[in-house]
């Protein structure tokens, strides 16, 4: 996650508020968004990318918090899990 997150900053600059982190988040088959908060979230997004014949994986960053249908992440604490993987970034 280390590294997409790098990558997100890349891109979108000064604009993430430290304060405010976003979600990761991709849409599965069913159209439902799913949280990536853990490098096997990760792993697990582009294993379904793949078995779907997509050539990539569209991200979304949400900065509304877990509100509306989402999927949730196996890997525990969402807040502890993005504090590690954006400080590491």
């Amino acid at each position: 996650m280390t590294e997409v997150i790098t990558s997100i900053i890349q891109r979108v600059g000064t604009d993430i508020d430290p304060d405010n982190l976003p979600q990761i988040l991709y849409e599965d088959e069913d159209h439902d968004k799913v949280v990536l908060a853990s490098d096997s979230d990760l792993a697990a997004a582009v294993d379904h990318a793949r078995t779907a014949g997509l050539k990539g994986l569209k991200l979304y960053l949400d900065y509304e918090g877990t509100q509306g249908r989402r999927k949730g992440s196996r890997s525990g604490n969402l807040d502890y899990a993005y504090s590690d993987a954006w400080a590491s970034a």
